[in-house]
């Protein structure tokens, strides 16, 4: 063990991993179109369920580790963001309780030094945090730069004197639980509890059903005393993020100073801590209705936890695919604080420090042009019989449509920063795929919305072995070349712009070389997924392809579009794929159930396997490819067979959920999928 990273890796992971149980025929194909049933647990659910495991291994880690949390006698500050500072306002009161010394904790986006401390510990589960890197970087030197995260080899790890890594705790998840759990469980044993006890309590606990139904409610308030005080913090965070319903956090008996006057039969308030019938008749007589579970504060969380994610599945919400919300919140190039470091004989981090720390690990920003429509995907007997027979289909899901929205939220849900560039009408689809795109993370402040133009719409008619696609393109083919340099030139600094559904733009394809040119000049890496041509003309590609660094078809697109350039019919796959590549990009190739592969203009054929999966779905699995592609290029993958493998990967994955967006993998599901 070194002064510079504790860590804390017991072994194989023991966290429960398992995916959703799908019923269906087994396959992996980009391009398959089955769609059996899926069940509806989250990867949200499954990490709740696994905290009693994890919490162990945190409790057998405690002797060790626990004294990056505070030696005795130490003055310490705990910082963090959102969970993490709600992680660290519980911990500094059990610390001072414990009798290990004074110790504070302060959001660490509002801290600046004043009060002398011996150690600073900052929480940060993902490690990117920027605002926690700034407050890092204030800490005056000969002070203690301690972090606690949950991966290795990140800025805030690099940027302390000691870490602590959890990487056992750390999550798949947007919506944090048991990686800020788990710092509790190793503190609370670090500070001398025997949790033992708690552990088995909570195992019992997650086997039973929740007492209440919180379908019933609108108004959910969470009040704490003492360290339970930050856990309803967190309670009522999680309310707000996986459900987006009203939610409330007070000091339990502030909370009759006026907080109460909202409460009614529609609000649900739970007591952490120890049971006050005194102040729950109070609450009762405004007509609220009272729960305290009688367990330890920590299985109380737990239990809050799974209220959200119960709540968020009775409001049809995803809790894996919280509104606005992305694992980690990085922001390169902001102001920084200066005014707070000048003078304080801070350790010599600068704003250029912690941007070149962030930027390191931060990926390059990629913009998609192209379409962004509504899908209606109907499943079973749906090969039409006209004379006006009426047909019973098995099933049908509206959901994010469009060759560009649905790869947008690909590249996004692999924490990739995205934008989109795109058309849509003044109408409820539009509003419809404004707050998909929203809810996958992608930034839509480029998307133009039309007043008087329909958004586009999609039926897809969807059967165990093949599929049709009924089309009504609204401003799909309103889109122009001019809008996207208008964009592009706006941009701060270049990186990926991919291209998709070429010849459902027409005015867009006319000017796409001029558009490709310009960007590369200024430094961008091209990329287009044409799709396929309605009219099967494939005229224009001529004068596109040597502007591209990248195209990627599937195997029927990519024979088309060699024949329309005068190659030979009767040559293999890689030798029309070889000869396209000479004109100019490399050619990233989506080939079934046999995954996908690459190759350049030497020939050279670099091949990834699928992932053979039970299929829920395979709509717009070509598109999360295509992202699976985009975002390892994004994130630095440096190698050629690793990038085509997360481009297999996604969008094999992509297909275990309904519509082109509803399992995309995020990058956890992804690199864990990769290590097996």
């Amino acid at each position: 063990m070194t002064p510079a990273q504790l860590s804390s890796t017991m072994g194989g992971d023991g966290a429960d991993q398992s995916v959703p149980s799908i019923q269906g025929p087994a396959a992996g194909s980009p391009d398959d179109d089955r769609k059996p049933h899926v069940s509806t647990r989250t990867t949200t659910e499954h990490e709740i369920r696994s905290q009693p495991e994890v919490w162990a291994r945190a409790v057998a880690a405690a002797p060790e580790d626990a004294p990056v949390l505070g030696r005795p006698g130490e003055r310490v500050l705990l910082l963090g963001c959102g969970t993490s500072a709600f992680v660290a306002e519980s911990v500094a009161v059990l610390r001072e309780r414990a009798g290990h010394g004074e110790t504070d904790a302060a959001y660490a986006s509002e801290w600046t030094p004043g009060r002398t401390y011996d150690r600073v510990v900052a929480i940060s589960r993902s490690g990117t945090t920027s605002e926690v890197l700034e407050a890092l970087a204030q800490v005056p030197a000969g002070t203690v730069r301690a972090a606690v995260v949950g991966v290795a080899g990140t800025p805030v790890a690099e940027a302390a004197d000691e870490t602590l890594v959890l990487d056992f705790a750390d999550e798949e998840s947007v919506v944090q639980t048991r990686f800020p759990t788990s710092v509790l469980a190793l503190a609370r044993t670090g500070f001398g509890e025997n949790l033992g006890p708690v552990i088995e309590r909570a195992v019992e606990v997650l086997a039973a059903p929740l007492p209440v139904d919180p379908s019933r409610f609108e108004h959910f308030v969470f009040l704490g005393r003492s360290w339970s005080y930050g856990l309803a913090q967190e309670a009522a965070l999680k309310i707000r993020e996986a459900a987006q319903a009203w939610s409330e956090s007070y000091p339990a008996l502030d909370y009759r100073h006026g907080p109460v006057a909202v409460a009614g039969e529609a609000s649900l308030v739970t007591l952490f801590g120890d049971a006050d019938p005194v102040l729950a008749a109070d609450i009762e007589r405004t007509g609220a209705t009272v729960q305290h579970w009688d367990v330890d504060p920590l299985i109380q969380l737990v239990q809050a936890q799974r209220l959200a994610v119960e709540l968020a599945a009775a409001r049809g919400l995803d809790a894996d695919a919280p509104r606005h919300l992305t694992r980690s919140v990085v922001l390169v190039g902001r102001p920084g604080r200066a005014d707070a470091r000048q003078g304080n004989g801070s350790q010599g981090m600068t704003q250029a420090d912690i941007d070149a720390a962030a930027a390191k690990h931060a990926p390059l920003p990629v913009v998609v042009v192209g379409d962004a429509n509504v899908d209606l995907v109907l499943r079973g007997d749906v090969v039409p019989r006209f004379g006006q027979a009426e047909q019973l289909a098995d099933s049908g899901d509206l959901v994010l449509g469009g060759s560009a929205a649905i790869a947008a939220a690909g590249v996004a849900r692999l924490g990739v920063p995205t934008s989109l560039v795109a058309r849509v009408g003044a109408d409820t689809f539009g509003t419809f795929t404004l707050d998909a795109l929203r809810g996958c993370g992608v930034d839509v402040g480029s998307v133009e919305v039309a007043d008087g133009e329909p958004t586009g719409l999609s039926v897809n008619l969807s059967t165990p072995t093949d599929r049709a696609i009924l089309t009504v393109p609204g401003t799909i083919p309103t889109l122009t070349g001019e809008r996207v340099t208008e964009v592009l030139d706006a941009r701060s600094a270049p990186g990926l712009l991919h291209v998709a559904s070429y010849f459902l733009q027409p005015g867009l394809a006319r000017a796409l070389p001029d558009v490709l040119a310009r960007a590369r000049a200024q430094g961008w890496t091209t990329s287009l997924d044409t799709n396929w041509d309605p009219a099967q003309v494939w005229a224009g590609l001529d004068e596109v392809l040597g502007h591209l660094d990248l195209l990627l078809p599937n195997r029927n697109e990519l024979r088309a579009i060699a024949g329309a350039l005068g190659e030979p019919a009767d040559l293999d796959d890689v030798t029309l794929a070889t000869r396209l590549a000479r004109r100019g990009p490399r050619v990233v190739v989506k080939d079934g159930a046999d995954g996908g592969w690459s190759v350049g203009a030497d020939g050279d054929v670099v091949r990834a396997p699928g992932v053979a999966v039970d299929v829920v779905d395979t709509t717009g699995a070509g598109d999360s490819f295509d992202a699976g592609y985009l975002a390892a290029l994004a994130h630095g993958v440096p190698d050629e067979p690793s990038r085509v493998r997360w481009a297999t990967v996604a969008g094999s994955l992509s297909v275990l959920g309904p519509g082109g967006t509803g399992r995309q993998a995020t990058v956890d599901e992804l690199e864990r999928e990769l290590a097996r």
